[in-house]
């Protein structure tokens, strides 16, 4: 028996009753070739069975017919990429029918598998995106559609409903040019990036934009023309970008964050969409592996993965993510608070490839969505981290334990009003806090349990104050995991001795040395898991700080001119007005004199042509040394540390300078002078705070 329509497979068919019926019934298009069976292995260990004329089957051991070796008649077998055997025996005697069969019947199979992996992949991404609980419906409605297309455009519909006098639209770029692809008016024109007004400058920096009370200028061929409110949210595309606007031209309509977050929502929905319809078309050429794992990528930079923010007053912040060869399930994101205190989530769900992706894209969405709830009930103010992580728990626990998986985060909070770290950590790694004052690495934990573990899931919030200086790193396990050829993990103490080094340069170098470190340990380029590294330093002064006091020296840059730069240093750091403490002065002497010692080395040969300038500025409990010199452009911070096993020499000079200051740079001037500065803050903020 053979068959040209597709043959189910393990998944398609949950009973052998109904995998026999629909071999059957494929059958029926082709008709019976006598002396040809066909014999069905199912992956569960069951007996295996042979389909019958009449639709039903019978196992095969029963019948004694099952096929022990070639020898009992020409046979031939395959297995399914889903496990299922399939064994076709003739006994016709002729090899080419048999072949003709068996490839036949091989290629139905792989057919259909492709598309019920298809229809599974697109259900999941259905259930799973729970944005807001207004997109439930319009998630379920818009995915029955079978044109995207048709999708998107109901998806944009049911969107404008919400609110009176809505209109939207769906952009994306292709050529140079942004198209519309859908959108509740027929009034749509491809515009260029220059017709585009505000949303240009949301598209370049790929942030949402809302405007309320337009009076600039809008290009006659923009369909938001006559709006008064505007909002839209772009979104990546392979090779390319795209927008959702949505506006309103009724003179009092005026748009808050609410709409703005279900903007939000609705675009990343719209964008899972659009790249399920993308798979989906590549599933049908059989490219099955390779466009899951680009989907999956896909869903993960553009949904899981925010970007670091540039504006908070106080907080140095960078932000490090390089998927591994696998995808799965790392997510992070930040929220900003009006009065500069700023919200870090970071998590980690069990398990790789599209399904972890789109757990953590539906855990991310339920930690936006408890936090506009729970925003929504409260007069004044912000709920706690707490609060917000036991919400989002409510909705995701019992459904994680459903699915067998669980999922590991940290939600943390800077209070700058308060100058405290509130963090809730469920089963994630360690925040590591480095603190130059203290000359060490605190590892904070807390001990809840992941997400997915207990249905009635308690939070407990910890709470530690921060100091200026101070550096926090957050990390997935795929930074201490990865392993050297001899199998030896990283780990967490070679991670605190990376930032105990490099802190002083700030986050961004920070993230970057730390990946080069973790590549160097491993040897290899490609990570077994994900890499994710956000560093945030509490910046050391506000910018509007004005120095009480500036002191400067030109001093011979030669071996005898030590004495007099360490007595100049003692000077200034001893003043009434810096505020340090003996100790503070002690790592300034060190740190300073090594930098000095360093001119000394890599100056002129000629004694004297090459002196060093000496400024410092003196704050309140803050004192900043720079150090210039003109000559070839040479950057010692960029050196690499020095091994204590004796094997390089090299390198203990900068180890001293960036492990005793509490923030180190480097600049080159346009007349060709290399200027290091250092700051050093006063161990005395700790207890004025």
């Amino acid at each position: 028996m053979i068959t040209a329509g597709a043959i189910p497979s393990q998944a398609a068919c949950r009973s052998k009753e109904k995998l026999a019926r629909q071999i059957r019934l494929a059958v029926a298009s082709v008709g019976v070739l006598r002396g040809i069976y066909v014999y069905i292995q199912l992956p569960d260990g069951g007996l295996p069975f042979v389909v019958l004329d009449d639709g039903d089957y019978e196992y095969a051991d029963n019948l004694q017919l099952m096929p022990r070796s070639a020898e009992e008649g020409s046979m031939s077998s395959f297995v399914s990429e889903d496990g299922i055997r399939i064994v076709v025996r003739s006994e016709r005697g002729d090899p080419t029918i048999l072949k003709l069969v068996s490839a036949l019947l091989q290629g139905s199979i792989q057919a259909h598998e492709a598309r019920a992996r298809e229809e599974l992949l697109l259900e999941e991404l259905g259930a799973n995106w729970e944005s807001l609980e207004a997109l439930y419906e319009i998630s379920t409605d818009a995915l029955r559609f079978g044109d995207i297309n048709e999708a998107l455009k109901r998806l944009l519909d049911r969107f404008a409903a919400i609110q009176n006098g809505l209109h939207s639209a769906l952009f994306i770029q292709r050529e140079g040019v942004f198209h519309p692809l859908v959108g509740t008016d027929s009034d749509l024109n491809v515009l260029t990036a220059s017709q585009l007004g505000p949303i240009e400058n949301a598209i370049c920096t790929m942030n949402i934009v809302l405007l309320n009370h337009l009076t600039q200028p809008v290009d006659e061929q923009a369909c938001w023309r006559n709006a008064n409110s505007l909002a839209a949210a772009p979104f990546s595309w392979p090779g390319s970008v795209g927008f959702v606007v949505v506006w309103n031209e009724e003179r009092n309509a005026v748009f808050d964050s609410s709409v703005s977050r279900v903007l939000e929502a609705i675009t990343y929905q719209a964008s899972v969409m659009m790249q399920s319809d993308r798979l989906s078309r590549k599933l049908r050429d059989s490219e099955l592996l390779a466009q899951e794992i680009e989907i999956a990528s896909s869903i993960q930079q553009t949904l899981l993965l925010a970007n670091a923010p540039k504006d908070v007053p106080a907080l140095e912040i960078a932000a490090c993510s390089v998927p591994s060869q696998q995808i799965d399930g790392d997510f992070h994101d930040f929220f900003q608070h009006p009065n500069g205190t700023i919200d870090v989530l970071v998590g980690d769900v069990m398990g790789k490839g599209v399904a972890a992706a789109l757990l953590g894209a539906a855990t991310k969405s339920q930690f936006l969505r408890a936090t506009a709830n729970l925003a929504l009930r409260l007069s004044h103010g912000a709920p706690s981290p707490a609060d917000i992580v036991s919400r989002a728990a409510s909705r995701l626990s019992d459904r994680l334990i459903a699915l067998e998986r669980f999922v590991t985060l940290v939600y943390a909070r800077f209070d700058m009003e308060t100058r405290t770290l509130m963090f809730v950590d469920c089963g994630h790694t360690s925040i590591i806090r480095e603190s130059k004052r203290e000359n060490e690495c605190a590892f904070l934990r807390g001990d809840d349990l992941p997400l997915g573990v207990l249905p009635n899931h308690r939070c407990e919030q910890q709470t530690v104050g921060f100091l200026p200086g101070e550096t926090y790193l957050f990390y997935s396990d795929g930074v201490t995991e990865g392993r050297s050829p001899e199998g030896e993990m990283f780990g967490p103490e070679r991670l605190a001795e990376c930032v105990q080094n490099w802190s002083s340069l700030g986050p961004a170098l920070l993230v970057e040395q730390i990946r080069k470190q973790v590549t160097q340990f491993t040897q290899s380029e490609k990570l077994l898991d994900d890499f994710t590294c956000i560093a945030i330093r509490v910046k050391l002064l506000d910018q509007k700080v004005q120095p009480i006091a500036c002191r400067s020296a030109v001093l011979e840059c030669a071996p005898q001119s030590l004495s007099t730069v360490r007595a100049w240093l003692s000077e200034c750091a001893d003043s009434a007005y810096s505020g340090l403490l003996e100790e503070d002065i002690a790592r300034l002497l060190l740190a300073c004199s090594e930098v000095f010692a360093n001119c000394i080395l890599h100056a002129s040969s000629s004694p004297g042509t090459n002196p060093v300038s000496l400024r410092a500025i003196i704050y309140d409990n803050q004192v900043s040394v720079e150090i210039s010199q003109d000559g070839p452009i040479f950057n010692p911070l960029t050196v690499p540390p020095p091994s204590f096993d004796g094997s390089k020499e090299s390198g203990f000079g900068v180890y001293i300078v960036l492990r005793s200051s509490d923030a180190a740079s480097f600049t080159r001037t346009l007349d060709r002078t290399n200027v290091i500065t250092l700051c050093f803050l006063s161990s005395r903020t700790e207890q004025s705070s």
